[in-house]
């Protein structure tokens, strides 16, 4: 039904207006009092159209609890309507005339939110409070509540996180972003929820959800070596960089003409042994350092009579070094010694000096090579030396006539049976010459006779 004009009762003002527009004529003739209330009838019969009035209606949306006030507006009592679930209850309609503004307020219950009005104050949006003036006829305010969907970030050591858009506080079904930072020496791993990107847009749909940002410490490495021209130090497993607890394994190489001697950190010894395995728990430096080491060198002389050769080992290196060496005379020649007095070969040795020469010294061999002429005439054998030997040996011959034979002399026109001489050729002839007796004999008998 349209809304209907409503009709007042004149007041002494109204009635005092009539009277006065009475003709002169009526007012001599009649009584003061007639005249009054004829003026009040007349007005009565007169519809008075006075302001218009329409109804505000309060209305419920969603399914959270809350309230909506009026304060006392236009000489109309206020309004607390209670709305639950949807469902209003309470003092939620008053009439107002068109030009009173009426201001509504609207106040969720603990557990709830405010989602937003519709109808007549749609355009307040999301805001607590509407104001609704110059009414045009009978109009409702939704007022929606849903339950509190309340997001938490918890604090964590390593970092921070912070609501990017959204609100901790609102509608169950709304979008949220929360944004992990990750403080200096440490990595953001996840969210408490699983989810690993560090900025994190979801859609909240529990009522209490708690979100804790996970953050890792960080280790990093740092190698190096001391001196830089003794070596290098390479990572042989892991990363330099990363998480706290893992294991690395670094290798050292020396260069040449040094060696490997120790692992340090802090000018302190970490490690000798290497390659070397370890757990980053903090950030660590690493040195690998390096120590010179002395050189050896073997020459090997040449000498007559034989050749020496290096059977293990090498001419040139690190000093403590093991070498063997051996001699290897020539044909009628046998190893004597070495020139550091050594007798044996192979000749095995540690090199300690910077620099050795060893020559390996040989002797000539000269063999005596004995006979009797005529060969049944007697026999020759050595009294002292022997017939094989070194050049140079002095022996002692002793020729040994048979019974019918006598000595003559040697080849070397030594007249004595025992003869000493110096053996200087490589195969030197020595001859005891015999003569018969028989054949003397027999030459005087033919003379005599």
């Amino acid at each position: 039904m349209p809304p209907q004009p409503s009709r007042t009762a004149a007041g002494p003002s109204a009635v005092l207006a009539a009277v006065a527009a009475f003709p002169d004529r009526l007012r001599r003739r009649a009584p003061l009092s007639r005249v009054c209330a004829l003026a009040a009838a007349m007005l009565l019969a007169i519809p008075a159209v006075q302001a218009q009035t329409y109804t505000l209606r309060v209305r419920g949306g969603g399914s959270g609890f809350g309230g909506v006030t009026v304060p006392p507006t236009g000489g109309q009592a206020g309004m607390n309507c209670a709305i639950a679930s949807g469902i209003a209850a309470g003092t939620c309609a008053r009439t107002y005339a068109r030009s009173t503004a009426v201001t509504l307020t609207a106040t969720p219950l603990a557990g709830s939110v405010f989602a937003g009005w519709a109808g007549v104050c749609a355009s307040a949006g999301s805001a607590s409070r509407c104001t609704v003036s110059n009414l045009t006829g009978n109009v409702s305010a939704v007022a929606t509540f849903e339950p509190d969907c309340t997001v938490t970030i918890l604090a964590a050591s390593g970092g921070s996180a912070t609501f990017a858009d959204g609100t901790p506080s609102g509608a169950c079904g709304r979008s949220v972003t929360v944004v992990a930072t990750p403080a200096a020496g440490y990595r953001f791993d996840r969210w408490s929820d699983g989810a690993t990107a560090a900025t994190y847009t979801f859609i909240v749909a529990s009522r209490a959800l708690v979100l804790t940002p996970a953050f890792v410490a960080q280790c990093s490495l740092t190698l190096g070596a001391s001196p830089a021209t003794g070596g290098t130090v390479a990572l042989t497993s892991g990363t330099l960089g990363g998480d706290c607890g893992r294991s690395v394994s670094v290798q050292a190489t020396p260069s040449p003409l040094y060696r490997f001697s120790a692992f340090t950190e802090g000018g302190g010894t970490a490690s000798t042994v290497n390659p070397w395995s370890f757990t980053l728990a903090t950030n660590r430096s690493v040195v690998a350092t390096f120590a010179a080491v002395p050189q050896c060198a073997l020459t090997l002389g040449t000498a007559p009579g034989g050749a020496a050769t290096l059977v293990s080992g090498a001419l040139t290196g690190d000093c403590g070094r093991a070498v063997s060496l051996q001699a290897r005379p020539d044909s009628g020649f046998r190893f004597r010694s070495w020139s550091d007095g050594t007798t044996t070969t192979p000749y095995t040795l540690t090199l300690t000096a910077p620099t050795l020469t060893l020559t390996p010294e040989f002797t000539a061999q000269c063999t005596l090579v004995l006979a009797a002429l005529p060969a049944d005439g007697g026999t020759v054998t050595l009294s002292s030396g022997t017939l094989t030997g070194d050049c140079g040996r002095s022996v002692t011959a002793v020729a040994t006539a048979r019974s019918d034979f006598r000595f003559t002399g040697w080849s070397e026109a030594s007249a004595s049976a025992t003869y000493t001489l110096t053996v200087t050729q490589s195969r030197q002839p020595l001859s005891a010459q015999f003569a018969s007796l028989t054949s003397v004999r027999v030459v005087i008998s033919g003379a005599q006779g």
